[in-house]
């Protein structure tokens, strides 16, 4: 069918006065494919943990970014601040925590109640903004902060709209359609466009239909620690079984989501964020690091294995993005920050100060194979980014463009335009959300905050 719509196309054209099928060829220019990137950003990714499993073969994705893309496995994170929020926030807008505003978890509603901090805080525009406003669409997947969506050009899915965290999807035994309109309107904050709700029907995972099976394949668990998933309850965050199988029934659909609207709805940047490792290495790091602490876990020998199961499952879903994506798209993968032993608080027994590094990957046409790029922070992945989608810089942007991981001749072919501001951004009064409990208590069992 496309081929018989593009011979009709050209019949047509050849019949406009002035037209000539055999001149166009030989005088027009041929139109280049238009930048895309993929962005996933990987929360907590340490080389601590990557670094022996990449030895050992159990990363295959990582290792193919890493052997034909560039690497920096001591990516920096923010000296004057290293929660979340503020860092992936900064990673988007390329500005200090000052300057866009998200300057904590959590943000207080007139009434002084707190909430999870939320998108109308940002003060600065983000990438998939500045993305829209130079024509290109941007599809923004669980990114920290997001809520409400943003209308834009393309789709957001924030990082409330989750089965796990609002429930929504399944109220009374009925889908989100089925709710009624009141509720319903809430929950459109929750995503952006209201259409691609059905999408998000389609991979959320109840309670019920927890994919255990394939979280064990995935993460090479073994059937004794299958079991022991199956044993333990949902949303206590103290146990880190529950943890686990709570936070792999948040990224997990978001995985899914992404692989399906790569295909089904394409844009010229993805953003998809995971919460990866971080939350299990919090609760969960004398397993994996035994050796910086006195007194062994109690079931190390049962539950070892643990956070790199972790890490083996989010390879699995990045291979299978990358399956999913033209030669032509550039490959981000970053962390925020790393991991390193809290021996103060055993109940907390990981942590991540500035001194704990996190990872970058970059992959994709023209980037140096085998490269390691050094002194990279997340002020250098917004410039970055806009550079690659050819999107003029601001001046107000505090990173560089990593250049050095690139050809010569490719960055001497790709000048840099720059622009004074990319303006500033309204803020609005914060809302409350659907989901807004659990995730706060999340972030008080992560040690982030009390309430």
């Amino acid at each position: 069918m496309k081929a018989l719509s593009a011979l009709l196309a050209a019949v047509c054209l050849a019949c406009l006065p002035g037209f000539s099928v055999a001149g166009s060829a030989s005088t027009e220019p041929q139109t280049e494919k238009r930048p895309k990137v993929l962005f996933v950003g990987v929360d907590g990714a340490s080389w601590k943990v990557i670094g022996p499993l990449l030895k050992s073969g159990q990363l295959p994705a990582l290792a193919r970014l890493h052997r034909q893309g560039a690497h920096a496995p001591d990516f920096d994170t923010l000296e004057e601040a290293v929660a979340s929020p503020l860092i992936w926030t900064t990673i988007a807008t390329g500005r200090t925590p000052a300057d866009h505003g998200i300057e904590s978890f959590v943000t207080p509603l007139p009434n002084g109640a707190m909430v999870p901090v939320t998108s109308s805080s940002r003060k600065a525009r983000a990438i998939w903004e500045i993305a829209n406003r130079n024509g290109m669409t941007a599809g923004i997947i669980g990114y920290w902060a997001s809520w409400p969506a943003e209308r834009i050009r393309g789709y957001v899915i924030t990082d409330h709209a989750n089965a796990a965290f609002s429930e929504f999807l399944v109220r009374d035994g009925r889908l989100w359609r089925g709710a009624d309109p009141a509720f319903l309107s809430r929950l459109r904050r929750d995503f952006y466009p209201p259409d691609i709700g059905a999408t998000l029907a389609k991979h959320w995972i109840t309670r019920e239909d927890f994919p255990y099976q394939d979280l064990q394949d995935r993460a090479g668990y073994s059937p004794e620690q299958t079991e022991q998933l199956g044993k333990a309850p949902w949303n206590v965050f103290g146990d880190y079984y529950s943890l686990l199988k709570t936070m792999y029934r948040v990224d997990f659909p978001l995985f899914l989501i992404a692989q399906d609207l790569i295909s089904s709805r394409p844009t010229d940047l993805v953003m998809l964020y995971l919460h990866g490792p971080d939350p299990i290495q919090h609760v969960a790091w004398d397993l994996a690091e035994p050796g910086a602490f006195e007194e062994p876990n109690a079931n190390l020998e049962r539950d070892r294995g643990l956070v790199e199961g972790v890490y083996r499952a989010v390879d699995s879903m990045l291979g299978e993005l990358l399956e999913d994506i033209d030669e032509n798209t550039w490959v981000m993968v970053a962390s925020d920050h790393g991991v390193q032993a809290s021996t103060a608080d055993r109940s907390r027994p990981g942590e991540h100060p500035y001194s704990a590094k996190g990872v970058l990957f970059l992959d994709g046409p023209h980037v140096k194979p085998g490269y390691r790029i050094k002194g990279a922070t997340p002020y250098d992945l917004m410039p970055t980014l806009a550079w690659l989608l050819d999107i003029p810089l601001s001046e107000e942007l505090e990173g560089r463009i990593l250049t050095d991981a690139f050809e010569a001749e490719f960055v001497s072919a790709r000048p840099v335009t720059k622009v004074a501001s990319y303006g500033a951004r309204e803020t609005s009064t914060p809302q409350k959300s659907e989901g807004d409990k659990l995730m706060l208590d999340l972030l008080n069992a992560l040690g982030y905050i009390e309430n």
